[in-house]
């Protein structure tokens, strides 16, 4: 994803939830991943499939820690 000038830091946060679309009974644990980004460009691998990832948040960090913005749905 593209992220505007001043980001220093970007947190995604997935919830809890199904491990994959076909096995709705294997739970995945919460998982936080915090990355830097690179020529205003952020890569993450994400760490399941797409049943949790709308409802994971993002939230943007200056250098100094002060959040910029948090988006609560992807």
């Amino acid at each position: 994803m593209v992220v505007p000038d001043g980001v220093a830091h970007v947190t995604l946060h997935f919830p809890a939830g199904p491990a994959n679309g076909f096995h709705k009974n294997i739970i995945s644990p919460a998982v936080t991943v915090t990355t830097s980004p690179v020529g205003n460009v952020v890569v993450v691998r994400v760490p399941r499939s797409g049943g949790t990832i709308g409802r994971a948040t993002m939230t943007w960090r200056a250098a100094n820690g002060h959040i910029i913005k948090t988006f609560n749905r992807l």
